[in-house]
């Protein structure tokens, strides 16, 4: 989920550029916190306490901060002027993976004890890379 975020705040300051020459003091600034808030959450979890509802309180929070920044990604692109629906991608993805996560964090009793949550979770997740096969082409 940190990555996500990490690569998704990168997008927004175009710094993923392959042929940048010189890295940017932002992208180490970037690059330190999300490394730093990496090392907080591994050490809180293996050497102050284990908590379950942490880690999910923590990739939930950090999941709606890289939605978050997603959306801003494609108003200020349409904004800009970029033009088509490829700008507008990103916020389509967020929805539709919201919607795949609220099957993981809103639980219910199983369908004829065979079809939970978790499980349409697991089959939300095939279309995403079908779309992700697609964008890249």
């Amino acid at each position: 989920m940190l990555y996500g975020l990490y690569n998704a705040g990168l997008r927004v300051a175009d710094s993923h550029k392959r042929n940048q020459i010189a890295i940017r003091p932002y992208v180490l600034a970037w690059t330190g916190l999300c490394a730093g808030a990496f090392l907080a959450h591994v050490y809180y979890l293996s050497f102050v306490t284990f908590s379950y509802s942490y880690n999910m309180a923590a990739n939930v929070t950090v999941g709606i901060l890289q939605n978050l920044v997603w959306i801003y990604f494609s108003v200020t692109r349409s904004r800009e002027g970029t033009r088509g629906i490829w700008v507008w991608t990103p916020v389509f993805i967020v929805a539709y993976v919201s919607f795949a996560m609220s099957l993981e964090l809103f639980d219910f009793f199983p369908i004829a004890d065979a079809l939970d949550a978790h499980a349409l979770w697991h089959a939300a997740t095939v279309p995403m890379v079908f779309t992700r096969i697609f964008l890249e082409g």
